[in-house]
């Protein structure tokens, strides 16, 4: 097995990505394969149906591993779907629309390439607060934000509405509900985290068969597998 760990974004440029089209080489050539995406990435399984590349059994977010709670339906959101007093009036502009009364904007719905709902943001008092969906029409992630653009809290959720944890200050920490789920309630970064959850995506590999690719140009990812348990099986490649 090739396992691909990745940092693709949303809409990430999928075919100018070096490991995107490795990956789709050995897959062509009969190989098995498995990408581990690392991300914050709703609608990423869109963007690869385009490439007719997307397959559940062979692409994991990595995020995903936390969550024990699944929607119901799937379905992405569109405007109407957001409850928003009727009142407030709409702008549409090229990429969004400005909800406001009284002149005063109250909210921001920001669309993805595919036309649906991918963020809202409001202002606060602090900053804005960003509101992330996911394809599923669940919210994802909340986040604040100060006027600098600094982030003061995210909060993550699964797809049921249950909140999994809060990062303050760049701590995070797990709801009660799922700290079963985690070796620890208080991590000192996110990455923390990941470091964790790809640990337990890689509990089944085996090191003289398998193979770990990576960028080793990417920092992010290069950082997750710091003291990895097989150096010797990790191949890199470099854009």
């Amino acid at each position: 097995m090739l396992y691909f760990l990745t940092d693709w974004r949303s809409e990430h440029p999928l075919e100018s990505d070096i490991l995107f089209n490795v990956n789709t080489i050995f897959q062509e050539g009969g190989f098995e394969t498995k990408l581990i995406n690392t991300q914050f990435s709703p609608f990423l399984n869109y963007l690869m149906n385009v490439f007719e590349s997307y397959d559940s059994d062979h692409f994991i977010q990595l995020l995903d591993i936390m969550s024990n709670r699944f929607a119901l339906n799937y379905a992405p959101l569109t405007l109407n779907d957001l409850d928003f007093p009727k009142g407030w009036e709409r702008t549409y502009t090229r990429g969004s629309v400005l909800l406001s009364t009284e002149g005063l904007i109250k909210a921001e719905v920001y669309f993805n390439s595919f036309g649906f709902v991918s963020q809202v943001h409001y202002p606060t008092s602090l900053g804005k607060e960003i509101h992330v969906y996911s394809e599923k029409g669940t919210l994802l992630t909340q986040s604040s934000f100060d006027a600098s653009g600094e982030a003061i809290e995210q909060r993550l959720f699964d797809e049921g509405g249950q909140l999994i944890l809060t990062q303050w200050g760049g701590a995070v920490f797990i709801e009660k509900d799922y700290q079963k789920h985690f070796k620890k309630v208080t991590y000192a970064s996110f990455k923390e985290i990941c470091m964790e959850l790809l640990h337990i995506t890689l509990v089944n590999f085996n090191p003289k068969e398998d193979r770990l690719v990576v960028d080793g140009t990417n920092d992010w990812v290069m950082s997750l597998i710091e003291g990895i348990g097989f150096p010797e099986s990790v191949v890199y490649i470099f854009s």
